[in-house]
């Protein structure tokens, strides 16, 4: 249903989104992809549990101009960890796609989400901010 009633503009912004590892709870990404693609935007959603390994060969292979990853609770900080590292570790820091990650443990550890690189999303203004965000990705 979602996807019927989104339209798709090939020229917008692609995003990728998982759940990192060990994170289950999709609601929350879940009705972020929904407003993205109301706004136009491309979204490729993974699923909840992504292993690290998977979502790095999805990168790989769409190239996102922005990366969603949700880490809310305790268990997934580790995945969220492991996949900032490879995700920063694949690209010179001049073409890397922007980075995001929203959940409790992005809030909880905000400026450790900031030195891996990402953006942690503190909360729900983020839909507002996107614009900005996406602005100062090098195309």
């Amino acid at each position: 249903i979602t996807l019927r009633h989104s339209p798709d503009y090939p020229d917008e912004s692609l995003f990728i989104s998982a759940c990192v590892a060990g994170e289950k709870h999709e609601i929350g990404i879940c009705m972020v992809n929904g407003l993205l693609r109301q706004r136009g935007h491309r979204v490729r959603y993974l699923g909840p549990d992504v292993a690290t390994v998977f979502l790095m060969e999805a990168i790989e292979t769409n190239r996102p101009d922005v990366i969603l990853l949700s880490s809310s609770v305790a268990e997934s900080y580790g995945g969220c960890v492991d996949a900032l590292k490879m995700i920063r570790g694949s690209w010179p820091d001049e073409r890397s796609p922007l980075v995001i990650v929203g959940g409790a443990m992005a809030e909880n550890r905000a400026s450790e989400v900031a030195d891996l690189g990402a953006v942690p999303v503190r909360d729900a203004r983020f839909m507002l901010e996107i614009d900005d965000l996406l602005a100062a990705v090098p195309s």
